[in-house]
């Protein structure tokens, strides 16, 4: 979730169901919990959301195929 600020920041919030995301969070500046963390970017959301994504692909890349 992206959330412009007044000042022309991003607030990055991440929830997961089995996904570290804290460790997401920590690369934009922020932390949190295993399953829900997030952070603060002094760039617009336009900016810094290209990044954040392929974060989050390269994220769920690294896990192991689930079970069909």
């Amino acid at each position: 979730l992206f959330i412009e600020q007044f000042d022309g920041g991003t607030k990055i919030s991440f929830r997961a169901r089995d996904t570290d995301v804290s460790r997401i969070a920590e690369r934009f500046g922020g932390g949190g919990h295993r399953l829900a963390a997030g952070g603060r970017v002094k760039r617009p959301p336009a900016e810094v959301r290209p990044e954040v994504l392929a974060a989050v692909e390269e994220a769920l890349g690294s896990l192991p195929p689930q079970p069909a």
